[in-house]
């Protein structure tokens, strides 16, 4: 665990052989997740009250906020997982980019001693 600006993060440390599957992974993830919370947020609300009393406008417009509308909603933790996989995904390009920079510097200079 490290400590960055107050706070305590863990350390991951992964080998370089495994970033490109886990980078597909993370791109397979992103390609099924998105299509599902886009389906989610035009149909995950009950529409209008199935009768018209208070009682069930009220658990209509409950039901919405927790499933959907609200700020604490499944559909909002959900949208917050999804940009938390792809910042994930680009951290991982980006380390498989510069690793593979590195390697070929390196590579480079090998060759010219």
């Amino acid at each position: 665990m490290h400590v960055i600006d107050g706070s305590t993060a863990a350390v991951v440390q992964v080998p370089v052989h495994a970033l490109p599957d886990l980078i597909s992974a993370h791109e397979t993830a992103l390609t099924r997740l998105g299509p599902m919370l886009n389906n989610l947020g035009q149909v995950g609300r009950i529409p209008e009250p199935w009768t018209h009393d208070p009682v069930a406008r009220d658990i209509t417009a409950r039901f919405n906020d927790y499933a959907v509308d609200g700020p604490n909603s499944a559909y909002s933790c959900l949208r917050l997982y999804e940009a938390e996989v792809r910042r994930v995904l680009e951290t991982l390009r980006e380390m498989h980019a510069n690793y593979s920079a590195t390697e070929d510097a390196v590579t480079g200079r090998m060759r010219s001693l």
